[in-house]
């Protein structure tokens, strides 16, 4: 059932692309998705054709057989995508955009900047992304450990197999002009390219938190503060701290729950989970674009009508935003993780909502904004008081009321639970939101 759902899901991503590419497509286009494994969808013809659907017909698809080449190319793309050096859409097909990739990897790894991958460069890559989709118990603690996040594994990796570099800090201060590969890999484009303009970061270092889709939650979520003593609400100082182990432990439940959903998905591997998931990345963007700069409800409808729009089961789409949620969360794709969680609390789920402030507050995959971060995390403590479903503690009544207390601290509330007399809270006025 797992399953169908997440063809579903993916069917259901292809759909939304059409509303949220509005310039770029007409209203009456018809969306083709083909996704990642050999599984093909149809999507459906959007609002436009909806009212007069033409004659039901039969129609065979026949998918062609990949190349092992080109699912070799793909794979690498994905594990590209995967620690952050962004090659694009994983279609097995080298391009600039891969080059590009190949090249960050390399100056992030001290290896000659060539746009193209020797064996060994490969090797140390994959096996590298896939010890992050095993997720072992060693592999989860030095990634949750180490301030490179999955990255480390690549250090790692790199070091049993060639050793530590001999020199440091070259790549980041030494400006390197590389070449990227043109469409099959055969033919090296003339024009220099230098990799400091790359779109995801300076050459040689780790990324850093920007607004731009990506941000490192795993290297915030492994600061001592955060994984040090427990905040209670006897030992409660500063609200803040309360509320970002809140959020640190809401993410690896995200995880956790995504890798038990996505195991029960017969048939189709981790890294086409994370390939399909990807896709919500570009389709949720204009509505993560909002969370900065417009009020929580508006930007809830604007979500719930693209959701009416595309036509979309709600249950299957909760299913899949599920997975997708800490599947985004696991590979520090903030528009994943925001885009799914944006779903899940138009689809009727609010307690979804803390994460949206937690964002908002720190800058995470949007822009900052302490007040819209506060508009959504009041919203979500009211709405549970108000008996919505709990979704993180594990059922541990004692999170909500340590968030409930914190917000309400944060919001400018007395430093006491026994202030707010039965929800008080509620009656404060909430921090302005215009920017």
């Amino acid at each position: 059932m797992l399953k169908t759902k997440l063809i579903a899901l993916v069917a259901a991503a292809a759909m939304l692309l059409g509303p949220a590419q509005k310039a770029q497509a007409d209203a009456g286009d018809a969306i083709l998705g083909a996704i990642v494994g050999g599984m093909v969808t149809t999507a459906i013809i959007n609002e436009s054709r909806k009212n007069n659907p033409p004659p039901k017909r039969t129609v065979v698809v026949r998918p062609q057989p990949e190349s092992p080449q080109r699912k070799a190319n793909r794979a690498t793309q994905t594990a590209l995508n995967y620690f952050g050096f962004n090659a694009g859409y994983a279609d097995g097909l080298f391009g600039p955009k891969t080059a590009g990739a190949v090249n960050r990897y390399q100056a992030f790894m001290s290896f000659p900047q060539t746009g193209k991958l020797t064996t060994v460069q490969h090797d140390i890559l994959m096996t590298a992304y896939n010890r992050g989709q095993v997720g072992d118990y060693a592999t989860t603690q030095l990634v949750n450990t180490d301030p490179l996040g999955v990255r480390a594994l690549l250090v790692q990796q790199r070091n049993a197999v060639l050793g530590p570099p001999g020199a440091t800090g070259a790549a980041a201060s030494t400006p390197v002009v590389a070449t990227s590969d043109v469409d099959s890999g055969d033919t090296a484009a003339t024009t220099p390219v230098t990799t400091a303009e790359a779109d995801d970061g300076p050459t040689g270092l780790p990324l850093i938190p920007v607004p731009t889709g990506n941000g490192n939650v795993a290297e915030f979520c492994a600061d001592p503060s955060i994984t040090g003593a427990r905040v209670t609400l006897a030992s409660m100082g500063e609200p803040v701290d309360a509320l970002n182990q809140a959020f640190c432990d809401a993410r690896a439940q995200a995880i956790d729950t995504s890798t038990s959903l996505a195991a029960g998905v017969e048939g189709v591997s981790a890294a086409d989970i994370e390939a399909q998931c990807d896709q919500l990345g570009p389709v949720m963007q204009p509505y993560v674009a909002m969370l900065g700069s417009k009020p929580r409800a508006e930007v809830v409808g604007e979500v719930n009508g693209f959701i009416a729009n595309s036509g979309t089961d709600r249950t299957q789409l909760a299913s899949t935003a599920e997975i997708c949620l800490g599947t985004g969360y696991r590979a520090d794709k903030m528009n994943v993780a925001l885009g799914s969680g944006l779903l899940l609390v138009a689809l009727g789920e609010p307690a979804y909502g803390e994460l949206m402030g937690h964002h908002l507050y720190h800058g995470f995959g949007t822009a900052a904004n302490e007040n819209r971060a506060l508009e959504w995390l009041v919203w979500t403590t009211d709405e549970l008081a108000a008996g919505a479903t709990p979704v993180f503690g594990y059922g541990d009544t004692t999170r909500m009321e340590l968030v409930d207390e914190a917000v309400y601290r944060l919001n400018g509330g007395a430093p006491s639970s026994a202030a707010k007399n039965a929800s008080s809270k509620g009656k404060l006025p909430v921090l302005d939101a215009a920017d």
